[in-house]
């Protein structure tokens, strides 16, 4: 059930995204899994930070290359960025 919630949200994030391309640019944060997401993409840039209290996350992009962070331990910020693309950048998110 986690990873399918981790995968509806990917891709609601991942379309609004997309869609944020188009305009100067395009960010939400959210609160999933027990944490904070901060996704997004500009004209240049899409990215993933993810920070979550008490478990061991990353974060990930898909723009012109695919870029994931470490895991990176709780109560710390995990970063992913990457040039964007046209259109298709995604960004995820994830726990241990």
């Amino acid at each position: 059930m986690k990873a399918l919630t981790r995968t509806v949200l990917a891709v609601i994030a991942a379309a609004a995204v997309s869609v944020g391309v188009a305009s100067a640019s395009s960010a939400a944060e959210t609160y999933p899994g027990g944490g904070t997401w901060e996704s997004g993409a500009s004209s240049t840039t899409v990215w993933s930070d993810y920070h979550h209290p008490s478990k061991t996350h990353r974060s990930s992009v898909q723009g012109v290359e695919y870029k994931s962070s470490a895991w990176t331990a709780a109560g710390k910020w995990s970063l992913a960025s990457q040039p964007a693309k046209l259109s298709g950048n995604k960004a995820w998110w994830d726990v241990k």
